[in-house]
């Protein structure tokens, strides 16, 4: 009996120390969660990199030379992703948009590097603004651009903050001694950095 009541004791006391244990590590991470929150309310842009999880699948895609075909829906024009930029331009109506910078095969055969926003949608199908919705995935539709309609995404007036880019990878600028342009490869276009 006394040794049932021995052991007894000491699961209690082992319960309690976790118990303890969890708290302390749970008041560890809030405070931690509040402190990261004060500091992002500072920030002008509140987009976090982990919070762009719904680019993976297209990251993926890209980068194992299997990025799906897109278009301009103006132009009938053909394309494949190159990379995109995530959190530079946040707003209103779709605060998680990207820049997605694609290889396009021009009429003329020329292939030219173009721009075009990507956004997520929630789980009901609305376009997402708000930065901190975990079940985010990409509007499929906007893979390709659309110059007007319910998904349009051409750059508009950002055009002049991008384009640069754009320019730096038709013109396979080099500078110290790196080269980057796009590029054929065996599986896809790619923008390709490569050592002089």
């Amino acid at each position: 009996l006394q040794l049932a009541l021995k052991r007894g004791v000491q699961r209690r006391r082992q319960r309690t120390a976790r118990r303890v244990k969890a708290t302390r590590a749970h008041v560890m991470i809030n405070s931690r969660w509040r402190h990261e929150q004060a500091e992002l309310a500072k920030l002008p842009n509140k987009n976090l990199p982990s919070r762009y999880s719904w680019l993976q699948g297209l990251l993926t895609d890209i980068v194992e030379g299997r990025a799906p075909q897109v278009d301009d829906t103006a132009t009938a024009e053909k394309g494949t992703p190159l990379f995109v930029v995530a959190g530079a331009c946040p707003n209103m109506v779709a605060g998680m948009q990207c820049v997605m910078y694609t290889a396009m095969e021009r009429a003329s055969g020329k292939v030219e590097v173009d721009f075009w926003w990507i956004k997520p949608i929630d789980k009901y199908g609305y376009p997402s603004s708000h930065p901190s919705n975990e079940s985010l995935t990409l509007q499929k539709e906007t893979l390709s651009r659309h110059a007007s309609g319910p998904y349009k995404n051409s750059p508009g007036r950002s055009k002049e903050v991008y384009e640069p880019l754009a320019g730096l990878l038709m013109a396979g600028h080099a500078t110290g001694g790196v080269s980057v342009q796009a590029k054929a490869s065996s599986r896809a276009m790619r923008a390709s950095r490569a050592s002089r």
